[in-house]
């Protein structure tokens, strides 16, 4: 298995908790796409760890969940 780069880590995390955090408020993609002024592709791709995204939008997810953008972060 090959060990996973900083990046790559960072992106599973996010990816991880954004997920979690979305089913834990019962919310679909397509409502948290809409909450945070976005497409749901953009959403599914980050939860796979598929795309970076900017800290303006992780602040954006972050409301829409209505949690802490450190949240997102948390390993």
């Amino acid at each position: 298995m090959a060990k996973m780069q900083g990046d790559d880590i960072a992106l599973k995390i996010l990816g991880t908790n954004l997920k979690k955090y979305r089913l834990g408020a019962k919310i679909s993609y397509r409502k948290l796409a809409t909450l945070a002024e976005t497409d749901t592709s953009q959403i599914l791709r980050i939860e796979k760890g598929e795309i970076n995204t900017s800290v303006s939008f992780l602040f954006k997810l972050a409301k829409a969940l209505d949690i802490q953008p450190s949240q997102l972060l948390e390993e």
